[in-house]
């Protein structure tokens, strides 16, 4: 008769730093997933979105800002565009929709001298073209130019601007959805 003696040790502190080390790579993986479809649902064109249909940027800027952070303490994770720049006010209309005043940005009235940049022209929303002056003359209009592009711009700031909703946040959370809980798949290793 063959006797068996089998003793069974339960590490169960190591069995769950385990278990949440790979939760929160998991987690972290998620986010990743998460920032990289909304980013990549913003595309660069010079004209508006259609309402409903995430955001277009010009410059690229907004989708440069969209970052994820996962708190390994609380496991949660946080994506979106930065907050605290200047982008993100915009964002957050973006993605809900909304009112907003433009900023009073006013030009500073100085002297200028010829053969340096000066404003010449006003146009839409207090946006001023400047040129290189050559004559005195057209540094005395320059200072006017700017009164004018002040006043401009002062108007346009009492205007409440109605932002239609161009969510790119939430429909990048909802396409991503079925394939996040893969990201956890095998995430506790011996």
């Amino acid at each position: 008769m063959i006797g068996v003696k089998v003793t069974v040790k339960m590490h169960t502190a190591t069995l769950e730093r385990a278990v949440e080390k790979g939760s929160f790579a998991g987690l972290r993986r998620a986010a990743g997933v998460v920032r990289l479809t909304a980013a990549r649902s913003i595309r660069r064109r010079k004209k508006a979105s259609s309402p409903g249909r995430p955001p277009h940027t010009q410059t690229g800027k907004l989708k440069r800002l969209i970052r994820y952070d996962a708190d390994e303490r609380n496991m949660t994770a946080v994506i979106g565009p930065i907050p605290g720049i200047s982008a993100e006010t915009i964002w957050n209309l973006h993605e809900h929709g909304g009112n907003r005043k433009r900023k009073f940005k006013p030009l500073a009235a100085k002297d200028y001298e010829v053969g340096k940049a000066a404003p010449m022209r006003v146009g839409l929303g207090g946006k001023v073209r400047w040129v290189k002056i050559k004559t005195a003359k057209q540094a005395e209009r320059a200072k006017s130019i700017v009164h004018v592009a002040n006043t401009v711009r002062e108007n346009e700031s009492k205007i409440d601007r109605h932002y239609e909703p161009r969510p790119f946040m939430k429909p990048a959370l909802d396409k991503t959805s079925s394939s996040l809980p893969k990201l956890w798949q095998d995430s506790v290793k011996n």
